[in-house]
C-alpha cells in the first residue's frame, strides 16, 4: 500500500507480492534458516529486496517452483491460475491432483471453493483485491 494509506486494491499483484503475501499467512516467515536455498534462476537478479527472503521461503515450501527455462519471473503479474496453484501447494493439495495445469488447478479450487465471489478467468492478472478475496477463501479450507 502506498504512503497515504490506499491498499490499491485495483493494480495488479506480481508473483513475489503474492508469494510474500501467503508466506506471512503461512507462517512461512518465522523460519530464518534460507541460506541453503538456490535461487539459481536466470532472472533471479530480477528479485528485489525486500522479497528476496519470501521468494526463497517461497521455493523452499514449495510454493513456487520457476518456469521453463530456469525462470522465476518474479517481477511478472500473478495470473489467477498462479495463484490459485500457490495457494493450493500451500493447502496441500497439489500432490492429490490429476489431469494437466491449469485445469486440474481450476477444477480443485472450484471444488474447495478456492474462487468463491470471483468471475475471474484462468489466464487474467490478479489485482490486489482479487488477491484479497482468494486469500480470504483460503483460509476457510483444510488443509490435506
Amino acid at each position: 500500500f502506498d504512503n497515504s494509506g490506499n491498499l490499491n486494491l485495483k493494480n495488479n499483484i506480481t508473483r513475489s507480492e503474492f508469494v510474500t503475501l501467503v508466506i506471512r499467512i503461512m507462517g512461512y516467515d518465522r523460519d530464518k534458516n534460507t541460506e541453503t536455498v538456490d535461487l539459481g534462476f536466470f532472472d533471479a537478479n530480477e528479485i528485489h529486496p525486500w522479497a528476496n527472503e519470501y521468494v526463497k521461503l517461497a521455493i523452499k515450501y514449495g510454493l513456487l517452483k520457476g518456469y521453463p527455462g530456469n525462470l522465476i519471473k518474479p517481477n511478472a503479474i500473478v495470473t489467477n491460475a498462479e495463484a490459485q496453484t500457490v495457494l493450493l501447494r500451500a493447502l496441500g493439495y497439489e500432490k492429490n491432483l490429476t489431469g494437466n495445469w491449469p485445469d486440474n488447478i481450476l477444477t480443485k479450487s472450484k471444488e474447495l471453493g478456492l474462487g468463491s465471489g470471483m468471475l475471474v478467468e484462468p489466464g487474467k492478472a490478479l489485482t490486489r483485491g482479487e488477491s484479497a478475496v482468494v486469500i480470504y477463501n483460503s483460509l476457510s479450507i483444510n488443509f490435506n
